[in-house]
């Protein structure tokens, strides 16, 4: 009766704090964005309709508004697009989440859209662009969603493969048969002209500094690691999301190998270099044809073999951990590098060809990771001065994690 209670008390807590509008649901949310992902249109039936310029200006405008929590104009501007706002009670958390969804029978398929009302990671976004094609990303995107609390979570409405016409920006594949051809304007994540583009400009302009984490998935390779990582560039951020998930990720499965774009350079493949959204939060100054040359940090682009991370729920646990250590609740999101005298860490020589030492009050412990993603050193702290011997390993790029009371601080070290 109590938990009930306050679910109802919950309920009218978030009513009383934004516009009041018509449609309410309450249930299981995994549940329901399961449900639309299995209804999701396949490959090749033209289903998918490419928005107009008007209706693009409507949609920034109601992402917008329901980021403002005024849901009465946000429904107003989404009615004409055959869309409309659910505020759906989780009843399992107690959650309230705003849904954009589109009535049926649809009309246009530009996917399903959820904001959390009071999100714990105020700028953490989680992204599934190919739920159709990539096994199970859309699910396992949407378990991460919740657990974490995350601000919003965007689903793409239909098959990448729905519409036959080309999308006009660079990049090919054979994901839609063989030989390579040039994308579909029905992949989100190679579309301009689509609402997912439309909805991440929209978060990123309500939103200043938000991270964006998409979810993928590959057929791996004999030469292929576990799981590859990439921020969109070859750059390396002040503020290196990749470099954290990647120890999260270690942590949780030491048997997960990586590669990771701005670590191993010479890595080519699955690199997401083409995403569309990718480019715009690099600040592309061509979203649709041109790569972008410099990194925010805030677009991670996670490419995953299907048994170690995508296959079911255990799986997607690991990447909820990483994540959630990776993004903490209401503070500054990632793992920062140390900044010197400010973390009483000194951390010399770099580059280094043999001893490396770690000098500073309080540390707890120290990891060293290859770019792999394997962790080859791991020491125990409670001294001022730790001294690791690097001379057998080869030359190349490491992760070094120093970990103290304040957190984990991760710098990139140079062996030669």
């Amino acid at each position: 009766m109590r938990i009930l209670v306050h679910i109802v008390l919950l309920a009218l807590l978030i009513e009383s704090t934004t516009d009041s509008f018509a449609q309410g649901m309450s249930g299981s949310l995994e549940q329901h964005i399961d449900s639309i992902i299995d209804n999701l249109p396949g490959s090749g039936g033209e289903d998918y309709v490419t928005p107009t310029t008007s209706q693009h200006q409507a949609w920034q405008a109601i992402v917008a508004n329901i980021l403002q929590k005024n849901l009465t104009t946000a429904e107003g501007l989404a009615v004409p697009l055959n869309y409309y706002i659910i505020e759906y009670l989780d009843v399992t958390s107690s959650q309230v989440f705003y849904i954009l969804e589109e009535k049926t029978p649809h009309l246009y398929y530009w996917g399903t859209y959820v904001f959390n009302a009071a999100p714990c990671r105020t700028k953490l976004v989680i992204q599934s662009p190919h739920p159709k094609y990539d096994f199970n990303t859309g699910k396992e995107a949407v378990f991460c969603f919740q657990r974490l609390s995350a601000l919003a979570y965007c689903l793409s409405g239909t098959h990448r493969c729905s519409s036959s016409q080309a999308s006009p920006c660079s990049g090919t594949t054979s994901s839609c048969g063989s030989p390579s051809a040039p994308f579909r304007v029905s992949d989100m994540a190679h579309s301009t002209e689509g609402m997912y583009q439309i909805t991440t400009s929209a978060i990123l302009a309500q939103v200043p500094g938000a991270a964006f984490v998409q979810l993928h998935g590959f057929s791996k390779q004999p030469t292929d690691p576990y799981v590859i990582l990439s921020n969109g560039t070859r750059e390396t951020p002040t503020t290196d999301h990749i470099a954290s998930l990647m120890i999260g990720l270690q942590i949780a499965d030491p048997s997960l190998t990586f590669k990771a774009a701005h670590i191993d350079t010479t890595w080519t493949r699955l690199i997401g270099f083409t995403n569309v959204q990718g480019r715009m939060i690099n600040n592309s100054a061509d979203h649709c044809n041109t790569s972008a040359v410099t990194t925010t940090g805030n677009f991670i682009h996670i490419e995953q073999e299907k048994t170690k991370l995508r296959d079911d729920s255990t799986g997607w646990y690991k990447v909820y951990q990483a994540l959630s250590a990776a993004f903490p609740c209401d503070t500054t999101v990632g793992i920062q590098e140390p900044s010197g005298a400010d973390q009483n860490f000194r951390i010399y020589p770099t580059p280094v060809s043999s001893d490396l030492t770690i000098e500073g009050d309080g540390i707890d412990g120290i990891m060293i990771f290859n770019n792999l993603g394997k962790l080859i050193v791991e020491l125990e702290g409670g001294k001022n001065r730790v001294i690791v011997d690097l001379a057998d390993y080869c030359a190349g790029l490491y992760l070094l994690a120093v970990m103290n009371k304040q957190g984990t601080f991760v710098r990139t070290i140079i062996k030669f």
